[in-house]
């Protein structure tokens, strides 16, 4: 898990770097080409990884192994993530779940649960906010650990 979490910070630090590089063409413009690039058009609204601030209790529980700020940036980019997902999901956009920026395709089933409403017949998906989240973790687990429950991560 924590690798994973890793790779998505990366990933997603890397979409903001390239939504963002300086160019001779506006933002929209470098926006809808990368976009564009991965396979997804109309590209997502610029804001669609807004959220607001995490302000729940975060807990280092890698015995040291990771400092306090590198989990607090792995938690606030797992977040991100997951509100990519969501946007996602609730605007059953497939292309944005498998453009392989929050992760490979598949990784938390928001593909198969984007087709499982259009087989359900359904075209749109209003909803009201998401949930809140009181506490988020990064946890250490050992080489013996991970071998032992391996679907831990």
């Amino acid at each position: 898990m924590t690798i994973r979490t890793a790779c998505i910070a990366f990933l997603i630090a890397t979409v903001s770097l390239v939504a963002g590089a300086a160019s001779n063409t506006p933002m929209k413009s470098s926006w809808a080409e990368f976009w564009h690039s991965v396979k997804v058009d109309p590209p997502p609204p610029e804001d669609f990884l807004d959220a607001p601030a995490f302000r729940g209790k975060i807990l280092n529980l890698t015995t040291g192994r990771l400092s306090d700020d590198v989990v607090k940036k792995w938690i606030e980019a797992d977040l991100r993530r997951g509100v990519g997902d969501s946007w996602a999901y609730g605007h059953l956009r497939r292309d944005v779940a498998d453009a392989g920026i929050f992760g490979p395709p598949g990784l938390n089933g928001t593909s198969e649960g984007i087709d499982r409403e259009r087989a359900n017949g359904v075209t749109r998906i209003d909803s009201e906010g998401t949930a809140e989240r009181v506490a988020a973790a990064v946890v250490w687990l050992s080489k013996e650990d991970q071998r032992a429950h391996p679907s831990s991560g």
